[in-house]
């Protein structure tokens, strides 16, 4: 048989080969478009105000960790509840920033409040500065009242107070936060061991 030749058998085999292979290079291209692409356009819905591009500029060590103004991406922003998760993502990272417990504890649930007393929470947070914070997805918990938003932030605080993993005074957060919805709206929740957050040094 000739190298310029295939048998019936070996087309017939080519031919699924072909279809998965497409379909594979099909789905990683539209993988790229959502991870690397950040359209201007606002979603339907959305709020102009709470939507912002990625910076594809890093920051210098001084302007670390960045604003502490929580922005949306444009998939967040579509959501329903934006504005909701938005607001309370916007409390729990602020009163962080301002060292208010009692602040704090108006945008999470009652079980995560008494499980941070004042001290304990305030030595915790005594160096910690978070900034940048960006809300990248809002998807539906396990129950209709439930939410969770998967939210990204860089942290800054003294290397005495760095996770014991992660011995940094800087470090790019990503983390899934559940959302419980309450009476005077949704607050913040404990996590799954399941959802551990992941980090890495600026």
């Amino acid at each position: 048989m000739s190298a310029g030749t295939s048998s019936p058998t070996r087309q017939r085999w080519l031919i699924p080969v072909l279809v998965v292979v497409a379909s594979l290079t099909v789905g990683v291209g539209l993988l790229a478009r959502e991870v690397y692409s950040h359209p201007d356009a606002v979603p339907a819905g959305a709020s102009a105000g709470t939507v912002s591009p990625v910076s594809s500029t890093p920051l210098r060590p001084d302007q670390e960790p960045g604003p502490d103004a929580v922005d949306l991406s444009p998939d967040a922003a579509a959501h329903p509840s934006q504005d909701a998760v938005r607001k309370t993502l916007q409390t729990y990272f602020s009163a962080i920033n301002e060292r208010d417990h009692t602040k704090w504890g108006t945008s999470v649930t009652r079980t995560l409040f008494f499980e941070k007393p004042p001290a304990e929470w305030q030595d915790a947070f005594s160096t910690t500065k978070d900034g940048s914070i960006r809300v990248y997805r809002i998807e539906q918990g396990s129950t209709v009242t439930t939410l969770r938003a998967l939210v990204g932030f860089t942290s800054t605080q003294s290397l005495d107070y760095a996770p014991n993993d992660a011995k940094a005074t800087c470090l790019r957060w990503r983390m899934v936060m559940p959302l419980v919805r309450e009476t005077t709206g949704y607050k913040v929740d404990k996590g799954s061991q399941n959802e551990s957050p992941i980090n890495e040094k600026c």
